[in-house]
């Protein structure tokens, strides 16, 4: 979650010390790498496939590290 319900969930997973992957950071990598147009990366407001598949790329590399 990208409002206030993002923050709270990343407060409580800190306070009880458990780890996280903010995807946020992975479609912001990915939009400056990718040179597409973001209404091109979240049609209706939503991660495109090609979006969401760089998503999942990003959290596999950060598991894997």
């Amino acid at each position: 979650f990208s409002d206030w319900r993002g923050s709270t969930l990343r407060e409580e997973l800190r306070r009880q010390g458990i780890p996280y992957i903010e995807a946020d950071r992975c479609m912001k990598e990915y939009e400056e790498k990718s040179n597409v147009p973001a209404p091109q990366l979240y049609p209706a407001g939503h991660p495109s496939p090609e979006l969401n598949e760089a998503i999942a790329d990003c959290i596999l590399r950060e598991m894997k590290s």
